[in-house]
């Protein structure tokens, strides 16, 4: 069949179409991946109750590994009982807890890591952790990030946290060493009061404030992973409390 001008426009089209069917229906699907790593860090929100803090959390994952870190300078509230409650219904369990050898000005300080998981992504979940006794000094600070690709048979690659007493060192710095053995978003934790603390080289800040900071960074092989900082007051002295030292595993494949 011919146009009407005699041409073999009309042939030509078909013919096309059909090799464009061919083809696409020879390539090969596609698999979407998603990003692993940060998929969110909380930002903070004003707790109106006594002894509470508050962050909130969007994400742009489903199942995602969320981590809680509480940071209690001087009330030891952290091992007497932390109700946590969550906007979208999301479980606590509690990872780690340590506690300063600092019997001085700070006695009692401690350092909690908690995690739950996602089914959805988060749109401003309000997290919110209260003591049991509402003491009005508990949790200086709270923060929480949420972490896309993790391993779900074995979220994290070691078996605690490592955690170190920065105030059995007087000077600075204060470091903390982890062995990993897979593909990992390692991050840390800082309890300290007062004195900012750089970010060490090689790592991304993840929050800061003068009781706590949190920074990460992402291995995509087995590796010794070292960190220290240098936390100074202003008179000199080690100001740094704990440092903890986590990995969550990361999907290879």
């Amino acid at each position: 069949m011919q146009g009407e001008d005699g041409s073999k426009k009309p042939q030509l089209l078909l013919l096309a179409m059909l090799l464009g069917i061919m083809v696409f229906a020879t390539l090969p699907p596609v698999r979407a991946s998603s990003p692993f790593g940060l998929d969110g860090d909380g930002t903070v929100y004003a707790c109106l109750q006594s002894g509470c803090r508050a962050q909130q959390l969007s994400t742009s994952h489903g199942n995602d590994l969320v981590i809680l870190l509480i940071a209690c300078d001087g009330s030891g509230c952290a091992s007497q009982g932390v109700n946590i409650t969550d906007s979208r219904g999301l479980s606590y369990t509690q990872r780690g807890l340590f506690q300063s050898g600092d019997n001085t000005c700070c006695a009692n300080t401690q350092l909690a890591e908690y995690y739950a998981v996602t089914r959805a992504p988060l749109n401003s979940d309000n997290i919110t952790t209260c003591c049991f006794n509402n003491q009005p000094d508990f949790a200086d600070i709270i923060t929480v990030f949420a972490v896309n690709g993790y391993n779900s048979k074995s979220p994290f690659d070691q078996s605690t946290p490592s955690f170190v007493d920065c105030f059995s060192l007087p000077t600075p710095p204060c470091s903390n060493s982890i062995v990993t053995s897979t593909s990992d978003f390692v991050f840390t934790g800082i309890q300290k009061f007062v004195a900012g603390c750089s970010v060490p080289p090689g790592w991304t800040r993840l929050f800061g404030n003068p009781f706590l900071d949190s920074d990460f960074q992402i291995q995509d092989q087995p590796a010794t992973v070292a960190v220290s900082y240098t936390c100074v007051s202003r008179q000199g002295f080690q100001s740094a409390e704990i440092l903890m030292l986590d990995a969550v595993s990361l999907h290879t494949a």
